[in-house]
């Protein structure tokens, strides 16, 4: 079995894209008590009741703040201890070994299909003088070219190189 390279292993990522909305939401928290903490400073001292107001309203902005940054930080633990050990390593002998899970005939086509769906960003098919070009773009940027000469009797699926 293959080790997964770190930068590649979602699996183990901090906070995904899911967390990343909680961590807009601390920041636009951090903004708006930034935002209320200047207006307090520049109140005229005099104005008593005005500096009060503006000195609730940054103590409210402080408690949202907060609030924010304790739900990401739940988020985040949430997205550490997701999946199991055992799971994980499923999952790595699953990608190991995809090529046979594909042509598994119990595999059902609806799940190839969604798996194809899961992998694959988009195909572009063109038909050239002599043969036809297929250009696969996969969802973690990679590509893959294939080149099929026209007239070609084709009685199975194609191979592709590995």
């Amino acid at each position: 079995m293959r080790p997964i390279p770190p930068r590649y292993d979602r699996l183990t990522v901090k906070c995904t894209y899911v967390s990343s909305e909680f961590w807009q939401s601390v920041e636009r928290a951090r903004y708006d008590a930034d935002l209320a903490a200047r207006r307090f400073r520049q109140v005229d001292p005099d104005n008593r009741l005005v500096a009060a107001v503006l000195e609730a309203e940054w103590n409210e902005r402080l408690r949202l703040l907060t609030e924010a940054q304790a739900t990401y930080d739940q988020q985040c633990q949430a997205d550490r201890h997701q999946i199991s050990a055992h799971d994980r390593a499923t999952l790595v002998d699953l990608t190991a070994n995809f090529p046979r899970l594909w042509r598994d005939p119990r595999t059902p086509d609806r799940e190839r299909k969604r798996i194809a769906r899961l992998l694959l960003a988009d195909v572009t098919v063109t038909k050239q003088d002599d043969h036809i070009l297929a250009q696969a773009r996969f969802v973690g940027g990679a590509t893959h070219t294939l080149q099929v000469p026209l007239g070609m009797a084709q009685t199975g699926p194609i191979q592709l190189d590995s």
